[in-house]
């Protein structure tokens, strides 16, 4: 599970060293800006580094951080700082934890049981399925990125036969 972490969060720190700050920051017509996409998947992996503490993970507390939707350099020391507190987690990831999170614009709210390694991997789709959204933001921004930027690794494993 860290390998996977490590590989998608490498991936946001390669791309936010190689994009100039006002990409970052550059919001489109019915789009976030990259910088927004960041800090979400930034807050959704807080949420479960907080749950080692408290053994809850309450998606619906994200931080909603908006320094960093502006700030890549912050950006790439949270995701450091998060990668460390996932590395030293010393609870076992096997472990159980209740998950909370909204389900619909009413308030309901979904509660049910998890473990840690089950909500990394939940952070490593999530983080992948926001690079595809990324990747339409940075090609608009006349920046290539390599063609399997933001596949899902079952989907790049399958195209190559």
């Amino acid at each position: 599970m860290l390998s996977g972490i490590s590989d998608v969060f490498n991936k946001y720190k390669t791309l936010i060293d190689n994009v100039d700050v006002s990409i970052f920051q550059k919001s489109f017509p019915n789009s976030s800006s990259l910088g927004s996409h960041v800090r979400h998947v930034l807050d959704r992996a807080n949420c479960v580094v907080n749950g080692f503490a408290t053994g809850k993970i309450d998606y619906d507390k994200r931080r909603r951080d908006e320094s960093l939707d502006n700030d890549p350099k912050l950006c790439l020391k949270e995701f450091d700082r998060i990668f460390e507190e996932i590395e030293n987690f010393d609870g076992g990831l096997k472990s159980e934890v209740e998950v909370c999170e909204s389900i619909n614009d009413d308030g309901l709210k979904a509660s049910l049981k998890s473990t840690y390694e089950r909500e990394l991997l939940d952070i490593i789709l999530h983080c992948t399925h926001h690079l595809a959204t990324i990747k339409f933001i940075v090609e608009k921004s006349g920046i290539e990125v390599d063609k399997d930027f933001g596949k899902n690794v079952s989907t790049v494993i399958y195209e190559r036969g």
